[in-house]
């Protein structure tokens, strides 16, 4: 059995292209499924039960206490030996399941990663931004660390781990995927990087949602030692892993705007490393604020 979370909040339509995706190639498979679709609105749910044609969609309540206790509640339920995990706001490549599957192969792989990939115009500052940061500093680091068996972390907008390797996800987890691709390190499982298995995702369109997105995810880096401690000796630099790789970053933009908004997503990395720093070592910023939705991402 393989299980499908779907984590969502009033997401009907995308969360209705997401579920006919998932079917249309599942329904092709040799293997066992379900779809645990984990929303707290009704609209959602319906949604998602309503375009289930394989009659695989199950319903989980989240209490709205945030995505860790939402995934936690989910994967108590699941029934699969393999969870696969994505967001209702995400579209999924073609045959991106059977792709991600394919890093099982490995008996010593506990977890698999796809690739997101945005589908924001890069013509503009805020596409280039998220088109520049998931080249640069996320697929090219992957593919650097598979290729050196290092570790790397699994990306939470689709992702498969094997259920036995996997703990209880803190409820303050700014990070989830991070953590659990640690949870599953620590165990001496390896994490796995499959380019081929794509997941197409809206990233930001203003500074506020930007800020807002990146400080959840970045700042989740800095608190993941506190929650579950230095896991297999894998280290959160994720301020010093971006000064090694700036001149990475200045050799990505094709002509000159982008170029200067290339040097525009430096000084405003720098300003958000040093909020993440106040908000997170220094006012101790709540996890109830500082999760929040992002409008412009729907």
């Amino acid at each position: 059995m393989i299980s499908i979370i779907i984590t969502a909040w009033r997401e009907p339509k995308t969360v209705s292209m997401l579920v006919k995706d998932i079917e249309e190639e599942i329904s092709g498979l040799n293997e066992e499924f379900e779809i645990l679709l984990t929303c707290p609105d009704e609209e959602t749910k319906q949604a998602g039960i309503a375009c289930d044609s394989l009659g695989l969609v199950k319903w989980v309540q989240d209490k709205q206490k945030g995505k860790p206790q939402a995934l936690n509640k989910a994967i108590d339920k699941a029934e699969g030996e393999i969870l696969i995990l994505t967001d209702g706001d995400v579209i999924v490549g073609k045959e991106a399941i059977a792709k991600l599957l394919k890093g099982f192969q490995n008996p010593e792989v506990g977890a698999v990663s796809g690739r997101p990939i945005p589908i924001n115009s890069r013509s503009n500052i805020f596409g280039f931004w998220a088109h520049l940061l998931t080249e640069v500093g996320a697929h090219e680091q992957r593919m650097e660390k598979y290729r050196n068996g290092e570790f790397l972390d699994a990306s939470g907008y689709l992702m498969a781990v094997r259920r036995k390797l996997l703990g209880l996800i803190p409820g303050n987890a700014l990070a989830d995927d991070a953590v659990i691709s640690r949870m599953i390190w620590a165990r001496g499982a390896k994490v796995d990087y499959q380019p081929e298995a794509k997941v197409y995702v809206k990233y930001p369109n203003n500074l506020k949602d930007w800020l807002l997105q990146k400080k959840r995810s970045a700042g989740g880096f800095i608190q993941i030692n506190d929650l579950i401690g230095s896991s297999a000796g894998v280290k959160s630099k994720r301020f010093l892993e971006e000064i090694s790789g700036i001149f990475r970053v200045l050799s990505y933009p094709d002509n000159v705007q982008e170029f200067v908004w290339t040097l525009e997503l430096v000084a405003v990395r720098l300003y958000l490393w040093l909020l993440i720093f106040w908000e997170r070592k220094v006012i101790h910023k709540s996890f109830e604020s500082t999760w929040v939705r992002i409008e412009s991402t729907k």
